[in-house]
Formats: C-alpha cells, structure tokens, sequence
C-alpha cells in the first residue's frame, strides 16, 4: 500500500473515531428521554395495569411524625393514596387521597372532603415516572446542563436539610399542554434526578431495582411559597406491579357527579 493510501486511510479512521466521539454531544432531547425510559426499564416502566408503592412519608403535627405511605393506582385513572400515622398525643391520624374517573375527594380519618384534582393527576402521571414525559409531552428541548443536589437532615425532628451529595446532570424542558416541566436526568446513567414545575421540584434518589424496573427509594418533595420551602421526604421499600386491586378501593366515599 502506498504511503499516500495509508495517509488517507488513518484520515478516514481519524474522522470515524472523532465523529464517535462527538455522538453523545450531538444526542437530541428525544434521544437523552428515551435512553432514561430504557435506563429505568424500557416499555415496563408504562406498560402496568396495575401498581402498589409502601414506604413512610415524614409529616408535620406539631411535631414531625414518620407514617406509613401507601399508593395504589389501577389503569384507567384510578389512584389512592394514603398516609397512616399514630401520635402519642390524639391517637391514630389517617389521611386517604383518591382519583377516579376525572374525580378527586380526599378523607381525614374517615370524613370525606373535596379533593385536588391537579395534585392527584401530578401524582398518578409520577407513577409513570419519566416515561410519562416521553409518550405525553409536546416538545423536548435540552437547556444548558446543571447539577442536582440530594439533601438530608440530621434527624427526624430536624428542618435543617443539608446537601450531601450532587449528581451532573441534562437538563430538558417538557412542555405538556400548558405546562413547561423542568426534567433533570443524570448524565452517566441516565436515571430521571428532578422534576420542578412552578413551585414544586420533586427529587429523586438512590435508585433500586424493583422487579424488572429501577425506580428511586428516595423522593423529596420541595413546595416553594412565601413562608419558604415545605419538604416532604418519602421512602420507598416495595414497589409492585399488575397484582389485583379490587375497584372498590378507588370508589369509597366517591362524589356523585352532578
């Protein structure tokens, strides 16, 4: 082979190789959404018809108090949720949440009461996780990128959330009917990090296999109003899919349409 062959064979290899290179840089917002709905286990992370989460919720009485949380969601549009606590002081304080059929009504302790309909859609789209965004929004747009920081407390009665740990991440607006949603998805492994949606930013953390899908055990929820921020931090321990939920659960107390 002549040296001049050789020259414009290395050149060629030279080009292949800086073009590989430069492919994740080129990646488009679509492309960066869809190698995070792969990375939290493809079309399972949708394709439920059914779907329970346990875990605790840390809420505030006076005190704070761990509870037990609890989500039951069924396909079409059914969600519950609830959080179970007993204090030393009052007894057992159970709170219950439900959606159905474009209706939402929330129960304390068994006394029924009008519901969020936005927060309670919010919350069944969460059980989707970044694979809501990818069938549902309008337009992806990547932003310059950022880094999400992860916070904790102290202890239990703390409200001094310290960061402790940050992870670099893409950033992509979401722009689903009126809303443009702020998605942050972690730049090695491509887990979802944070979602911030006017005031509400919910981060994601510690992520575990759970069946054939890999979904956070850790999620804070951080609400901005003019007294400052609320965070609501939740634990995940068992998260399962497509087990039979009898209706009823979604329709206790339901409102009657007028």
């Amino acid at each position: 082979m002549s040296t001049a062959a050789i020259v414009k064979l290395l050149s060629g290899l030279l080009a292949c190789l800086t073009l590989a290179g430069s492919a994740e840089y080129q990646m488009t917002a679509r492309d960066i959404v869809d190698r995070s709905v792969k990375a939290h286990g493809g079309d399972r992370l949708a394709g439920w018809d059914s779907m329970t989460i346990q875990g605790t919720v840390d809420m505030a009485d006076g005190i704070i108090f761990r509870a037990a949380y609890r989500l039951f969601a069924k396909v079409p549009g059914k969600l519950r949720v609830e959080k179970d606590m007993t204090v030393v002081q009052g007894g057992r304080i159970f709170y219950e949440y439900f959606l159905n059929n474009g209706s939402a009504w929330s129960r304390r302790n068994l006394v029924p009461a009008v519901g969020n309909l936005d927060e309670m859609n919010r919350w069944l789209n969460q059980c989707y996780g970044i694979a809501y965004y990818a069938r549902k929004a309008e337009s992806l747009t990547q932003k310059e990128d950022a880094a999400v920081e992860w916070r904790e407390k102290a202890d239990l009665q703390s409200n001094d959330y310290r960061v402790v740990a940050a992870r670099p991440a893409y950033v992509i607006a979401a722009v689903v009917g009126k809303e443009t949603v702020s998605l942050f998805i972690d730049k090695e492994n491509y887990y979802f990090l944070q979602e911030t949606a006017g005031r509400t930013k919910r981060t994601f953390w510690d992520f575990k296999k759970f069946g054939e899908v890999t979904l956070p055990s850790k999620v804070l929820e951080i609400v901005t109003a003019a007294q400052g921020e609320r965070i609501t931090p939740y634990t995940y321990d068992s998260v399962r899919y497509n087990i039979p939920i009898e209706d009823w659960l979604f329709s206790e107390d339901m409102p009657q349409k007028k």
